[in-house]
């Protein structure tokens, strides 16, 4: 995840290989008029959105140096109301690029809601989604897949969190082994414990239950 902080900070200024913002908040029409000038100033990036249906809500995107092979939406990925009639792609959180050599899933998590964590379920149900639709492209498609973004977890919070944040409360047991789960077995790596394997209360945490 490569933050944009300013219009002095750019894609183009920053030089990463694949910037991923979330909650970018955008409008397609905000998109529209504003990516050329500002986020794209040297024509060379190709550059993907997902929005929600929802105005100035969540949203992410995904920037390019080399076109990709084919992009999807959580709408194309996850759309349609599952048996209980429930919707998880209408927030604009995934975004999938297929690269040839592997796809890239920019995801922007939902949390929990706040107090009472009025929406644990669709943050339940979204992950069990998300997931169901990696290991489609890991072990269906026969295709390396790389996760990136805003998940709201961590995989080891009492290693990971920084302790002034740390609270029993803050993780819930429906969602807090959801990315360990994807780390069991060596079926992906968790990128940055591979190259930081002793750093520790790296991650910050908010009172917003994740």
């Amino acid at each position: 995840f490569v933050p944009l902080p300013s219009r002095t900070r750019t894609p183009h200024s920053l030089s990463p290989p694949t910037p991923t913002p979330t909650e970018t908040k955008l409008t397609l029409a905000q998109v529209t008029k504003k990516q050329a000038p500002f986020l794209v100033p040297d024509g060379g990036w190709f550059t993907y959105w997902s929005i929600g249906k929802t105005p100035g809500y969540c949203g992410i995107a995904t920037f390019c140096k080399v076109e990709p092979v084919a992009v999807y939406t959580d709408v194309e990925l996850l759309g349609g109301e599952d048996e209980e009639g429930f919707e998880v792609s209408k927030e604009g959180r995934v975004l999938l690029t297929d690269h040839g050599d592997f796809v890239l899933f920019n995801v922007y998590c939902p949390n929990a809601g706040g107090e009472g964590r009025p929406r644990l379920e669709f943050k339940r149900k979204f992950l069990e989604a998300l997931w169901k639709k990696m290991e489609e492209w890991r072990v269906g498609r026969r295709r390396r897949v790389i996760l990136v973004g805003d998940l709201n977890l961590v995989a080891n919070m009492e290693e990971d969190m920084h302790r002034e944040f740390w609270r029993e409360k803050g993780l819930d047991e429906r969602t807090r082994h959801w990315f360990p789960r994807v780390l069991e077995g060596g079926r992906y790596v968790d990128t940055f414990r591979k190259l930081q394997p002793e750093e520790t209360e790296v991650y910050s945490f908010f009172d917003n239950y994740i």
